[in-house]
């Protein structure tokens, strides 16, 4: 068997993180691995399980390492940095609804290796749940 069929090397159906939480469910759908310097997908869903007041997406720094972030679908209503990671804040979700988040980037050619780090849903400052996601990025 080739290694390329395999998947080692990319070119799979990006797998699917999901956790869930009291409050609502967090899904994360991202492509592993990366190729450095080529474009790539994230899309985030939440499920809100009871009212959020203010839903936040946090993105640990990381996670982003010498990557180029290059558009996010909606666009958020406020962003900042806090406590080491982007911040996104998308307001308020009733139970029952959904948010879906897609992000485009690049990897930035210096970065071979992995990156790490926890993408959080907040209702404003407070932590409801979070996924760990590692990805390899190949030359």
């Amino acid at each position: 068997m080739a290694v390329a069929a395999t998947g080692l090397l990319g070119g799979t159906p990006a797998p699917v993180t999901s956790v869930s939480a009291p409050a609502a469910s967090l899904e994360l759908k991202v492509a592993r691995p990366l190729r450095s310097g080529l474009f790539f997908e994230t899309h985030i869903r939440v499920t809100a399980r009871q009212a959020i007041a203010k839903a936040v997406i946090g993105v640990d720094a990381s996670l982003w390492r010498d990557l180029t972030i290059n558009s996010q679908v909606p666009a958020p209503a406020n962003e900042s940095f806090k406590d080491g990671q982007f911040r996104f804040e998308y307001g308020p979700l009733k139970a029952g609804e959904t948010l879906e988040v897609k992000i485009d980037g690049q990897t930035n050619p210096p970065l071979i290796g992995r990156v790490a780090g926890n993408v959080t849903l907040l209702d404003d400052d407070t932590p409801l749940t979070k996924a760990h996601v590692t990805i390899p990025v190949l030359p």
